[in-house]
């Protein structure tokens, strides 16, 4: 199940990549990159609601797929990992509003083609 959830996470990936460049080709960067936010925080909106009502609310689960460090660059970073997840799963608005926002600011920041 979680090779099947990473390769349609991989496809969404390509798509949305794909969407965004016919986007620029359309309109102006910046905008395009909004679209494809505002399109991602809905459907990241849709998949919250589906997942708060089916199952109350969520609740972080231990990751045990993650081997164990070896070494303390491998310590730190895996800590900081699961940090970064148990954060994402407690707040997962927070998280989505994030991204949304990180978009927005690297298509305004994206210097635009020259033609």
């Amino acid at each position: 199940m979680t090779i099947g959830a990473l390769i349609f996470a991989a496809a969404a990936g390509f798509a949305i990549a794909g969407a965004y460049l016919w986007l620029s080709t359309q309109i102006p960067n910046h905008l395009a990159a909004l679209a494809v936010a505002g399109g991602l925080f809905l459907v990241g909106a849709f998949a919250i609601a589906v997942g708060l009502l089916r199952n109350g609310s969520p609740t972080p689960k231990p990751d045990t797929s993650v081997p164990a460090p070896e070494d303390s660059a491998e310590i730190i970073s895996h800590s900081m990992m699961q940090a970064a997840l148990a954060e994402v799963a407690r707040t997962p608005v927070k998280a989505t509003l994030a991204a949304v926002a990180l978009g927005v600011i690297v298509g305004l920041l994206r210097s635009r083609k020259t033609p």
